[in-house]
């Protein structure tokens, strides 16, 4: 005990030379552009057990630009921060109705994406500013909602979670001692595969249930920026 009281007390006069670049909150605006085997190849077999009846294939998600809510602490060196998203998409298909059962027009699957990043990185003053290149761990954790256009089928809804590593890099410009802008951009992959089979059973896609095919990788390229409250103007 007196030894790390020895060592904290050596340490002081290096702490009070360091400089704070955080904790602080932000907001701000997101967009997510997926890249994603998994959810490819489910398109492709959709596609291809509806070939007779398709006018327009299903193709990969179409993201629309969310929201973004960030924390961090640290200091000019070690530095964490974490990051919650929001995100909506959707993937679709339109159908001849004139050889569908029922007279359907299309399928669209309806995607409600939350994701949460935790970066870790060095912060290092450049400028005016801070930047911070970080290794990031994430969760994709989307539901999603599917019905057959022009018909009285009920919707089908269900989930699926993808897990992420990345890399990426924060730049804040403080703008005062309390008030900073902030930009984000992180790329993510799998480290293992993600199981889509919960689309295919709600889509009625056929897939073999003793391969792996309904498995693929998931990330793509997310980036952040916004206001930030907290940051320390740096000398």
């Amino acid at each position: 005990m007196k030894k790390l009281f020895l060592f904290l007390f050596l340490a002081m006069p290096i702490y009070a030379q360091l400089t704070f670049v955080a904790p602080y909150i932000g907001a701000g605006v997101s967009y997510f552009s997926p890249s994603s085997t998994g959810l490819n190849k489910f398109a492709e077999a959709y596609n291809a057990q509806r070939a007779t009846i398709l006018t327009k294939k299903m193709e990969g998600p179409s993201m629309t630009p969310g929201f973004s809510i960030t924390g961090a602490f640290g200091l000019l060196g070690p530095f964490i921060d974490l990051t919650y998203s929001k995100y909506t998409g959707i993937m679709s298909a339109e159908l001849d109705p004139t050889k569908t059962a029922g007279g359907g027009t299309g399928r669209d699957i309806n995607l409600s994406m939350n994701a949460l990043n935790m970066g870790v990185g060095l912060a290092f003053q450049s400028g005016p500013g801070v930047i911070i290149p970080s290794v990031y761990f994430g969760g994709y954790f989307t539901d999603f909602k599917t019905k057959v256009k022009g018909t009285n089928t009920k919707e089908a809804e269900d989930d699926f979670s993808a897990f992420t590593v990345g890399v990426g890099a924060t730049l804040m410009i403080p703008l005062s001692n309390v008030v900073g802008v902030y930009v984000n951009p992180i790329y993510n992959f799998t480290f293992m595969e993600t199981d889509f089979y919960r689309l295919y059973d709600k889509t009625s896609t056929n897939y073999n249930l003793l391969s792996d095919e309904t498995k693929g990788g998931f990330g793509g390229f997310q980036i952040n920026a916004g206001i930030l409250i907290g940051a320390t103007c740096l000398n």
